[in-house]
């Protein structure tokens, strides 16, 4: 594959049809499918848990503004209500309210003692900081795309899509050595599409060394 001085010179100028972007983020963990505990024996904590599968149900019937009051109203009893707090997270997230939905789901891991919630919160979190990385992906703001993909990653580790877009946001940095690793790790995790980026940024990094330097071909 022949590579131009351009390109070479400047990663943003990269073909989009050459990097393989992952350009939508995977389904967050569907709230229908979380079951609400109403086992506590305190009358106080009963209602908070009462209160909250009121709000689930109004999230089933599309009503976020009535879920959001509930929720509210559980948290008002029982401030650490764990369920509450992940659902109330989630509507924040619905509504675009991306640094209060983060907060949220960083109490939980925080806090929790339960695995199921803490695993989900980390998997919604990550999937807020990979929409956010495309954004300013797709604004051609490469260093705060990095930022973001950085945050999905450490959010969650097994996050393949993230893993690749921040091996593109590095190789459209000129970090080949950076967009490899990242690359890699998507590789492991299965992402068909970094296959073909590692391929290219392994030659880009080899060219930038002076190794292929008699393939690069001028622009016209």
């Amino acid at each position: 594959m022949a590579i131009s001085n351009s390109i070479l010179n400047n990663n943003a100028n990269i073909p989009a049809n050459t990097i393989k972007l992952e350009p939508a983020s995977p389904q967050k963990q569907p709230y229908d499918a979380i079951e609400l505990d109403l086992s506590s024996k305190d009358p106080k904590q009963r209602e908070a848990e009462i209160l909250a599968v009121r709000g689930k149900n109004a999230l089933n019937n599309g009503d976020l503004a009535k879920a959001q009051i509930f929720f509210k109203q559980s948290l008002a009893i029982r401030p650490n209500y764990i369920p509450a707090i992940f659902f109330m997270a989630m509507i924040m997230d619905m509504r675009g309210h991306y640094g209060d939905a983060v907060k949220l789901y960083e109490k939980i891991i925080q806090c929790s003692d339960k695995p199921g919630f803490v695993s989900a919160a980390k998997k919604n979190m990550g999937q807020i900081f990979f929409a956010m990385g495309n954004f300013n992906y797709k604004k051609e703001d490469y260093a705060a795309a990095l930022f973001y993909y950085a945050k999905a990653t450490t959010a969650d580790p097994n996050f393949a899509e993230a893993w690749n877009n921040k091996g593109v946001a590095h190789l459209k940095l000129n970090q080949y050595q950076e967009a490899i690793e990242s690359l890699d790790k998507a590789i492991k995790l299965n992402c068909d599409e970094a296959l073909s980026n590692k391929d290219i940024a392994i030659r880009l990094k080899e060219i930038s060394e002076g190794i292929y330097s008699s393939t690069i071909v001028p622009m016209p």
